[in-house]
């Protein structure tokens, strides 16, 4: 009797284990239509193309050691945006930053064929600065792959 009793319990242990090793979540040939999740520990949108360039990155240069900087990088493992305003010590980075600048991009009308005059006078108008920096760097890489800098040093 206490050898049934063992061998019932020891029949019972192996299904309760047998029971709790299923592993029904875990699909060993997803269907080819099945969405796919991607991990993003970037900003948002960095697939596409918002604007008509991938990267901007400036600087210009005031007396005093003020400055204003910009550093915008949409790539296909993400996007990177930081802003650092020493005038008003205004220090941006990450969706802040991209709230700050995407509706300032966005009325750019510039384009790799622009002459670097008319560019420079667009970007210190579109974000306010004032003419009268010391050095001025804007280094863009344009969706359609070129890349062009646009320096001015007073």
């Amino acid at each position: 009797m206490k050898n049934n009793h063992i061998l019932l319990s020891i029949i019972f242990l192996l299904f309760l284990l047998t029971g709790c090793n299923t592993d029904n979540d875990r699909v060993s040939n997803p269907p080819p239509d099945a969405p796919v999740e991607e991990e993003t520990n970037k900003l948002k949108t960095a697939d596409r193309n918002l604007f008509a360039f991938t990267s901007f990155d400036l600087e210009v240069e005031y007396e005093n050691h003020r400055s204003f900087e910009i550093k915008y990088d949409n790539e296909i493992d993400g996007m990177e945006v930081e802003l650092e305003d020493d005038r008003t010590n205004k220090s941006q980075s990450g969706d802040e930053a991209f709230d700050q600048i995407e509706p300032i991009f966005q009325t750019f009308t510039f384009d790799s064929s622009t002459p670097k005059d008319e560019v420079i006078a667009e970007v210190l108008e579109a974000f306010d600065l004032d003419t009268n920096y010391q050095k001025f760097e804007l280094d863009v890489d344009f969706s359609d792959g070129s890349e062009k800098d646009y320096n001015n040093y007073s």
